[in-house]
């Protein structure tokens, strides 16, 4: 996750929507919650969330994939999250 904008940004989510069969097992620098569709979202660790103009932060997974799938693939989304008021 890059803040490609001005301010300052209290927190981030990706969202991840693994291909063939795939999923998420495991995230590190992250928290990870997966829905039944095998959709992942990843917040940001409580350390890690906030990022100031032109800083980023990044995670990693592990995922695992049927015996019967190809390479695995995603489509990701990222999104900054609103400072709560």
């Amino acid at each position: 996750m890059t803040n490609a904008s001005a301010s300052l940004l209290p927190g981030w989510t990706a969202t991840l929507v693994p291909a063939d069969g795939a999923r998420l097992t495991q995230v590190w620098n992250g928290t990870l919650s997966t829905g039944a569709d095998g959709t992942a979202t990843v917040v940001n660790a409580s350390w890690n969330g906030t990022l100031a103009p032109g800083t980023s932060a990044s995670f990693g997974l592990i995922a695992s994939t049927p015996a019967t799938a190809g390479a695995p693939s995603a489509t990701v989304t990222c999104t900054a999250r609103a400072a709560s008021s």
